[in-house]
C-alpha cells in the first residue's frame, strides 16, 4: 500500500541512511528492491523483512546486537518527541495515552 510505502522510505531517508553514514556501514539501495519476494515477486511477510534487514546489518559490518529493533526504538522516540513538541506548541492534549495512540499508529499499530 502507498502509505506503507511512504513510511518505509521515510523511515530510509530519515533513519537509516543517517545512521548507516554516522557508522560507516556502505549501502547501496539500488542493488535490489527490500520488501519484495524474489520467488513470486509479491509483498513479504513481516518475519522475513526482519531476517532479510538483519542479514544487510550484518553484511555491511553493523554489530550483531545492533537489530532493526533499535533503529525502530530510535524511530519511535523520535515520532514521541516531534508529537509532543507539536502538540504544546498548538495546545492540544499531551497526555500519554493520547500520544500513544497517535504515534503508534504511525508504527503501524491498531493501538
Amino acid at each position: 500500500p502507498v502509505p506503507l510505502a511512504e513510511r518505509v522510505t521515510h523511515f530510509i531517508s530519515n533513519y537509516l541512511l543517517p545512521t548507516a553514514k554516522e557508522r560507516g556501514w556502505k549501502i547501496d539501495l539500488k542493488s535490489s528492491p527490500v520488501f519484495m519476494s524474489s520467488r513470486g515477486g509479491g509483498a513479504m511477510r513481516d518475519r522475513s523483512i526482519t531476517k532479510l534487514l538483519s542479514r544487510h546489518f550484518r553484511a555491511l559490518g553493523a554489530p550483531s546486537w545492533n537489530a532493526t529493533h533499535s533503529l525502530r526504538r530510535k524511530f519511535a522516540n523520535d515520532e514521541i518527541d516531534g508529537e509532543t513538541e507539536y502538540r504544546l506548541q498548538k495546545g492540544i492534549d499531551t497526555s500519554t495515552a493520547s500520544i500513544s495512540r497517535t504515534v503508534s499508529l504511525r508504527l503501524g499499530h491498531h493501538s
